[in-house]
């Protein structure tokens, strides 16, 4: 971690080559040090989404031709996703990060958040003159996701005062200058203050202290199954034995849920019982439980993914305070095979 102190100092292109180099190492030392392992992992994933940031902000890109801006915006909205769920991530899924902690990792979504915005009124501007634009398309709406901006960052900036955090140059700017605008919320105004302000962004140094530790949770069963598919007869419902061990969840039956995607992407969530649950530390559960799946659609050998997911909160609509559930992997994926079974003639 000494390689990317003092990160400030040096120039865009040094500081993405030090995160890469960084990011590198703390992979392989996760893999190869078990007891540093949540440690390492949360200051990967949180210099990955720096490095994400600073490449998606180049300043050539944003002043290119319009070709290097479409190559530019290719690459920089699914970074600016990427970043959003990384930091979702680090606040949901790591135990042990302090409150300043958890407050950079808010900042660094804004970030990513105005990153997604300045784009997406790029596009905009773009498709009001194309008119050749596909007609199934829905056109975006600059004014709500204007509106919807200013609640985050009013949202973020009652966070920070509540935990008397101070706001990093970013949030600062955004607390004192954009604010200012929300009597007309025009988006051109908008994004001629967000885009300077993101192509100065540099990366920062991270220390997280040892005490991280990943939420987690370990499949014993089902394992694949290629060669030896479950057999079903159709129209009747497959029953699957699981059985898992949960990591560093505080409250697994209320927390988590067990996933189960289709062939066809769907994807269905099951909740817990609470004899499904088994406290065997204060910080481990064992899971065991029967789910039940139908297949009397699927005529098919086909693959099944099931995997545990975390249960999180995330705001539907700002400004009528709404909330929706989002979910955040905390295992591998396992596939099951199954071979539906001809119902038998009469």
């Amino acid at each position: 971690m000494d390689r990317v102190k003092n990160l400030q100092v040096y120039e865009p292109s040094e500081q993405r080559k030090l995160l890469d180099c960084t990011i590198r190492d703390l992979r392989h030392a996760a893999d190869v040090a078990p007891s540093l392992a949540s440690t390492a992992q949360c200051s990967a994933d949180y210099l990955q989404a720096q490095l994400l940031l600073s490449k998606a902000v180049d300043t050539r890109s944003w002043t290119g031709s319009s070709h290097i801006c479409a190559q530019h915006t290719a690459f920089a909205k699914p970074a600016a996703n990427q970043i959003i769920q990384l930091t979702k991530e680090l606040e949901h899924l790591y135990l042990g990060l302090s409150t300043n902690e958890i407050a950079l990792v808010l900042q660094l979504r804004l970030k990513a958040q105005a990153l997604l915005f300045v784009l997406e009124m790029q596009e905009a501007t773009l498709s009001r003159k194309n008119k050749s634009q596909s007609s199934g398309e829905k056109p975006l709406k600059p004014s709500k996701l204007c509106e919807e901006f200013f609640h985050r960052v009013q949202e973020l900036k009652s966070i920070l005062e509540k935990s008397d955090i101070a706001p990093d140059s970013f949030s600062r700017t955004l607390f004192n200058e954009l604010l200012k605008l929300s009597a007309s919320r025009k988006p051109s105004l908008v994004v001629k203050l967000l885009q300077p302000l993101l192509s100065h962004y540099s990366a920062s140094e991270v220390d997280l202290n040892n005490k991280v530790q990943k939420s987690r949770v370990i499949i014993h069963e089902p394992q694949p199954n290629p060669d030896s598919p479950v057999v079903i007869s159709a129209g009747l419902v497959a029953a699957l034995n699981v059985d898992a061990v949960a990591e560093n969840l505080t409250n697994p039956l209320h927390e988590i849920r067990i996933q189960v995607i289709y062939p066809d992407s769907t994807s269905q969530l099951f909740n817990l019982s609470p004899q499904d649950v088994k406290q065997s530390t204060p910080f481990k559960h064992k899971i065991s439980t029967k789910i039940y799946l139908s297949h009397e659609q699927w005529s098919e050998a086909c693959v099944v993914k099931l995997l545990f997911v975390k249960i999180v909160r995330a705001p539907l609509d700002v400004k009528h305070n709404t909330t929706t559930s989002e979910t955040l992997p905390l295992s591998k994926a396992v596939e099951v095979t199954f071979h539906p079974k001809p119902a038998s003639r009469a």
